[in-house]
């Protein structure tokens, strides 16, 4: 009779497994099913398009909920060398991800790539100068690993005003960095706190001002 006992308690495991994947397959499918799909190519990207990510694994679904949020990464893309990079946070520490490498890394999650247009960019001068600022600014941070510290309370208590000056460079976040690299490449306006930006802002960049000549305007996955 125990083994019989076991023998069920497995085939019930089993059977709520399944059930509870066919779920999240189907609320998974409701999130995201208003977004665009398509296959794009590398030649396609350009330096200043944003991707965030929507993470599939049991750990980030819980703190997805928890926080109730659908995303919880972004980073921001730029040419160097010829040769397409992702400023993303890995291991700790911003990086300088090749983007092929970044694919692997993430293709089991949802990626939405949010691309930047730019007006009157003939000679691609502008785009030029993001590129530029991308790096700069990434130099200034890829030996900065980010820590959990008592400084994480701001998204609770967010300030209404952006002040680049108040950020503590050692907890500064990836939602955060990439609103802080397109605010200061005048992309976006500076008209709140880079913690007052929500990882869910970045879907279609809903929650970003951009400044005059400047629209993200593409979205897909």
């Amino acid at each position: 009779k125990m083994e019989q006992s076991i023998i069920y308690v497995y085939i019930l495991l089993i059977f709520v497994f399944i059930n509870s994947l066919s779920f999240y397959r189907w609320v998974t499918h409701r999130k995201f099913s208003h977004l665009s799909k398509k296959k794009v190519y590398i030649n396609e990207i350009n330096s200043g398009d944003v991707l965030i990510v929507a993470y599939q694994k049991p750990n980030f679904l819980i703190q997805q909920s928890l926080f109730r949020v659908k995303y919880t990464h972004a980073a921001i893309c730029v040419w160097k060398d010829k040769q397409l990079y992702v400023v993303d946070l890995l291991q700790h520490s911003y990086k300088l991800v090749p983007f092929s490498e970044w694919t692997r890394r993430y293709k089991n999650q949802i990626n939405l790539l949010n691309k930047l247009e730019i007006e009157d960019d003939v000679n691609g001068e502008k785009r030029k100068k993001i590129e530029d600022g991308i790096i700069k600014i990434h130099d200034q941070y890829k030996d900065i690993k980010p820590k959990f510290n008592f400084s994480w309370l701001r998204f609770v208590f967010p300030a209404k005003e952006y002040d680049k000056t108040s950020k503590d460079r050692h907890s500064i976040s990836c939602v955060e960095l990439v609103a802080f690299m397109l605010i200061e490449l005048d992309v976006v306006k500076k008209n709140k706190s880079l913690e007052s930006f929500s990882p869910d802002e970045y879907e279609f960049m809903k929650g970003f001002d951009t400044n005059p000549g400047y629209m993200f305007k593409e979205n897909f996955v």
